[in-house]
């Protein structure tokens, strides 16, 4: 079952990102900005699988999960959020967060080869603050992103609970990992999902018009 998740999740995203590239040139800002973060995590996500199939420890990737995570989509909210106010305060907040991140490497270089929870919590919650102000806009204006933005906040925070144990359950036999990341892989597949469809909503509405 937990196979079954994986691979249908490694599908969306490769069909999601297939649709994100062809819609490149014809859409906004905030489309490219979310086509590269589409792109950044197929690429993390197949690195990932080659390590762990061929047996080599992969949880340093996760570091580049969750900094390509952020910065993307740090740049979609940055250009989808109209406010300046706004736009200033993930400016400043992605500059503070990124030497948090610095510093708490050079001080604790061991996390390199664990989760950090400093990038886990920084990084997460940065960006559900960002969707939530988007939906809060939303309820003045186009519906746009909607569905993305309520997938995102549902796998972020599903996501963090089970980051954040991770380094638990790594000193557990394999299976109770196995279980917890089952969490993960569910909601990483739903949220595609939820990606797919707001794509094929957009592509919809464009032909009607």
């Amino acid at each position: 079952m937990i196979q079954f998740f994986i691979y249908f999740g490694y599908f969306l995203l490769g069909v999601n990102t297939l649709f994100l590239l062809i819609g490149f040139k014809k859409n906004d800002t905030p489309f490219k900005m979310f086509c590269l973060y589409s792109i950044s995590m197929s690429i993390v996500q197949f690195i990932s699988w080659y390590l762990a199939h061929n047996h080599t420890r992969n949880i340093f990737m996760s570091h580049f999960y969750f900094w390509l995570q952020f910065f993307t989509l740090s740049l979609f909210f940055y250009y989808l959020i109209k406010s300046a106010k706004t736009k200033k305060i993930i400016q400043i907040n992605t500059v503070v967060i990124s030497l948090i991140g610095v510093i708490s490497y050079l001080l604790y270089p061991e996390q390199l080869n664990t989760y950090s929870y400093v990038e886990i919590i920084g990084t997460t919650f940065s960006l559900v603050a960002y969707a939530l102000v988007h939906l809060y806009n939303l309820l003045s204006q186009e519906k746009k992103y909607y569905t993305i933005t309520v997938g995102l906040i549902l796998y972020l925070f599903g996501s963090t609970i089970v980051f954040l144990t991770g380094n638990l359950f790594l000193s557990f036999p394999k299976g109770y990992y196995t279980k917890i990341q089952f969490l993960n892989i569910s909601l990483y597949a739903v949220y595609q999902g939820f990606i797919l469809y707001e794509l094929v909503t957009m592509m919809l509405k464009k032909k009607k018009v």
